[in-house]
């Protein structure tokens, strides 16, 4: 099993932070596979500090779908 990055550290810490279930936590972390995917998602939460888990879902799910496009 690989170590954490710091980025997967930071964004994990600020999933537990927003209360986000378990599940919904690995499929945000899981889609973020890049560190730059990774930072946009904790640009969102930084911004949007009352976002619901569902709501991270969705952004992350968006992101991840963004960089699937522009490559």
């Amino acid at each position: 099993m690989r170590k954490l990055t710091e980025a997967e550290e930071l964004l994990i810490r600020g999933l537990k932070a927003f209360g986000v279930r378990k599940g919904a936590a690995m499929e945000i972390a899981l889609r973020m596979e890049t560190e730059e995917q990774q930072y946009k998602m904790m640009d969102y939460m930084v911004d949007h500090r009352e976002a619901t888990g569902e709501e991270l879902l969705d952004e992350a799910r968006r992101i991840s779908e963004e960089d699937r496009k522009s490559t």
